[in-house]
């Protein structure tokens, strides 16, 4: 049995890494306060959307938040360039 197998349901799943220049939206959902989507732009030319859980609305919005202010500073980087 893999050692994940023992963790509970909310600690497992895939991890993956992308660059913030593929990050093309990141916003709480409408259904669930708890929820937020990002949607990032894959080097095959498609949008996958990524779909998470925070702990609280609050938590939620935060990282949103701080998702935005990352992607608007690296913008704002590049076209200083």
């Amino acid at each position: 049995m893999p050692p994940e197998a023992n963790l509970p349901a909310l600690t497992r799943g895939r991890t993956t890494s992308f660059h913030v220049s593929a990050v093309r939206d990141c916003k709480v959902s409408r259904r669930s306060a708890t929820s937020f989507k990002i949607v990032v732009h894959t080097k095959r030319g498609v949008d996958k959307r990524y779909d998470f859980e925070a702990e609280s609305a609050e938590q939620a919005r935060e990282i949103v938040e701080v998702v935005r202010r990352v992607m608007e500073f690296y913008r704002n980087e590049r076209r200083a360039r």
